[in-house]
């Protein structure tokens, strides 16, 4: 418990001599501001993970106890700063990766995946409510393209996707990099000869087989779409 608080009183202190902002040091840890204000303000639980620590860390370019020796030797106060209070007044916000230049064919395949990466920032309360998500890291969004999956997914629709979920169970949609083309699809696995089936919702479009060994190979479930937003 000391150490969890004297990390608390070092993370504030380290923050700020490398003159990184709690929502700039959120952003590049993957987590939100709402928790490293209460992280520094210590009240955001009695324990930290090791993984989350590490983290915080790595973007700090300072290791762990780097971090703790920093709070030995804050003495325990009150945080009453404007940084503080904006803090608490503020939605906690969650920042996800955006890839502008790549979109998922719900149709015939499209590009790859490109290294150009923007980034979106939604409340936490909005994605919990809206998708049921609880746990934000890696999660990316990209765009659809094509017809076939229409009624549930349109052209221009953003799609969130999950990469942490690539275990193909029935009824979910999945993005796909097929030998190099992004699909957005319902994915069928054939238990003995290990061959894909993508599926689309439309009816117009036909199922594609996967049964060579070769694209088997080269394909690659990326992620579980968990929710999309519509083309505004």
């Amino acid at each position: 418990m000391k150490s969890f608080e004297a990390f608390c009183r070092g993370l504030r202190s380290v923050r700020k001599a490398k003159k990184m902002t709690q929502e700039e040091l959120a952003e590049k840890a993957e987590t939100s501001s709402g928790y490293i204000s209460k992280l520094e303000r210590m009240e955001e639980g009695r324990s930290i993970s090791w993984g989350k620590s590490q983290d915080i860390a790595d973007v700090l370019g300072v290791n762990i106890e780097d971090i703790i020796l920093a709070g030995k030797k804050t003495p325990p106060t009150k945080i009453d700063n404007q940084e503080s209070k904006n803090a608490l007044l503020k939605p906690e916000t969650v920042t996800l990766k955006y890839f502008p230049e790549v979109y998922a064919s719900a149709g015939n395949g499209t590009i790859n995946y490109d290294e150009a990466v923007s980034a979106m920032t939604f409340e936490s309360s909005f994605l919990r409510e809206q998708f049921g998500i609880q746990k934000f890291s890696n999660m990316h969004i990209i765009r659809v393209t094509g017809d076939s999956m229409q009624p549930t997914l349109n052209p221009g629709d953003y799609l969130f996707v999950n990469p942490s979920e690539t275990d193909i169970t029935t009824g979910s949609v999945y993005v796909i990099n097929c030998a190099g083309d992004i699909y957005v699809k319902r994915i069928k696995k054939q238990p003995f000869s290990k061959s894909l089936t993508l599926y689309s919702d439309n009816p117009e479009h036909e199922p594609i087989e996967i049964k060579d060994q070769e694209k088997l190979d080269k394909t690659v479930v990326i992620g579980r779409v968990i929710g999309r937003l519509e083309r505004v």
